[in-house]
């Protein structure tokens, strides 16, 4: 099991370090798996605009989170958001 880079802890196998909630470099980040959202043709935009919320309390710069995570999160946001658009 991978060591997370932040708290030294096991990190699990998600995105995200079970214990202290950190991005984990090298983890697969599809915009789905990201946000914690099942691939699916139809997007709930509710579910999409809570998780994205959720997920930015964790990675803004301004909450010590890493600027290229957040970067990564919100153009993967904006992506999906397209497809709940159209």
């Amino acid at each position: 099991m991978a060591v997370c880079w932040s708290c030294t802890q096991e990190a699990g196998e998600s995105s995200f370090c079970a214990a202290c909630g950190k991005i984990q470099p090298g983890r697969p980040r599809d915009a789905f798996a990201l946000f914690g959202i099942a691939p699916r043709f139809h997007l709930d935009e509710s579910v999409l605009e809570k998780s994205y919320r959720d997920l930015s309390r964790k990675l803004h710069p301004d909450k010590g989170g890493d600027p290229e995570a957040f970067k990564q999160m919100y153009a993967a946001y904006r992506t999906l958001l397209a497809v709940v658009k159209e």
